[in-house]
């Protein structure tokens, strides 16, 4: 998979995501990178949970942190109130736009 940034296209999109939720890491994804001289790193994709409209959502940032997030740890999200698949974290990154994957629950 390969990410093209755009800075216009980010900046759009973080006026998009206007609604502020307090997201909840629920679980957390661990990804290990090995460089090459087979030396392995790790950084850890925090799976939030967070409500809006009624509904509970579950999601699996694709930004990763390099500090391993605590399970139920709260974190400010910025959603875009009419997709909530599509968020921020500005404590992540403020350049970044979270698109995430799962199934609202």
């Amino acid at each position: 998979m390969m990410f093209v940034f755009d800075p216009a296209k980010i900046s759009a999109r973080h006026k998009r995501c206007t609604y502020e939720k307090i997201g909840t890491v629920v679980d957390v994804q661990i990804y290990e990178n090995n460089n090459d001289d087979a030396v392995s790193t790790y950084t850890y994709g925090p799976v939030y949970e967070f409500e809006m409209n009624g509904m509970k959502y579950r999601y699996t940032a694709l930004r990763s942190f390099k500090k391993k997030p605590d399970i139920g740890e709260k974190h400010t999200l910025f959603v875009n109130p009419n997709n909530p698949e599509v968020f921020y974290n500005p404590e992540q990154d403020s350049d970044w736009l979270r698109s995430v994957r799962g199934i609202p629950g």
